[in-house]
């Protein structure tokens, strides 16, 4: 999140289909950087957290359907 135009936010193709998604981000530490339901919408995060850009390394998501299912994963953050 650069803001290069490139990768500036994560985006999950799809996800618009799952109304009320639990989306959740944390850091190696779990300090959580992302807590919401996602309406309909594919972007998810911007890489900020409380307006600045969050540290280059690695984050963790779950993700929460209403039918109970649920996904978890990480992605990484590079900042220059």
């Amino acid at each position: 999140p650069n803001n290069d135009g490139k990768n500036d936010n994560w985006t999950i193709r799809g996800i618009s289909n799952y109304p009320d998604v639990h989306i959740q981000i944390f850091d190696r530490y779990g300090k959580l950087f992302v807590d919401r339901i996602n309406h309909k919408n594919s972007q998810v995060w911007d890489g900020k957290y409380l307006g600045r850009t969050v540290n280059s390394g690695s984050y963790w998501y779950i993700i929460k359907l209403t039918d109970g299912r649920k996904y978890v994963g990480s992605l990484a953050v590079r900042n220059y």
